[in-house]
């Protein structure tokens, strides 16, 4: 029933021009992040707040789920801070390793406020970083999932969803006969039910 509710909420957000956050029920202690490519903007909710940054994307093509974890670093300053980003396709439920190799190179796939020679999303303002920085460490609760490539499971606190024209197309139905609909996983969200 939570998925179906989901759904309802996640195709009303693809059509509305604004993110409306009242509409999705919140999911225990955790972040939830979404991106839309044609205003570069991430807008992600947590204990109770939603904030919104502009974000430059070098997201890796073929994802629209992208799971959100902590890198274990200590004493870093905020401006430093990053979040592993684990890649997932909308019909599948395994994700896959943060890290991954471009053009022969293995770099990170990381939400982080620096430049760096990390791929991922960005946050350029150094204010608006922090505000989510307080958001993601607010997050306390857990998912544990299983990543493709790795023996160990990992602690996710959150997933980014990338919201562009193709999906909102897709979530509509105009594709396939509207089969991510139909499909029993959907998103296959391990924070959804």
């Amino acid at each position: 029933m939570l998925r179906f509710t989901l759904l309802i909420a996640l195709v009303g957000l693809a059509v509305a021009q604004e993110l409306n956050w009242d509409s999705i029920p919140v999911i225990a202690n955790s972040s939830q992040c979404m991106y839309r490519p044609e205003n570069k903007m991430l807008g992600c909710r947590g204990s109770g707040e939603v904030i919104e940054c502009e974000a430059v994307s070098t997201l890796p093509v073929g994802f629209e789920v992208f799971g959100l974890g902590r890198e274990t670093l200590e004493q870093v300053p905020v401006e430093s801070q990053k979040f592993l980003l684990y890649p997932r396709a909308s019909n599948e439920t395994v994700y896959q390793n943060h890290v991954v190799e471009v053009e022969n190179v293995t770099r990170n796939v990381s939400l982080c406020h620096m430049e760096s020679m990390e791929i991922g999303l960005r946050v350029p303002d150094v204010k608006c970083w922090a505000r989510l920085v307080e958001l993601f460490n607010a997050s306390v609760g857990t998912q544990v999932v299983q990543v493709e490539q790795l023996e160990d499971d990992v602690a996710l606190f959150g997933e980014v969803l990338v919201v562009d024209k193709k999906a909102q197309k897709r979530f509509l139905g105009f594709g396939l006969l509207g089969w991510p609909l139909m499909h029993p996983l959907f998103w296959g969200m391990p924070f959804f039910g």
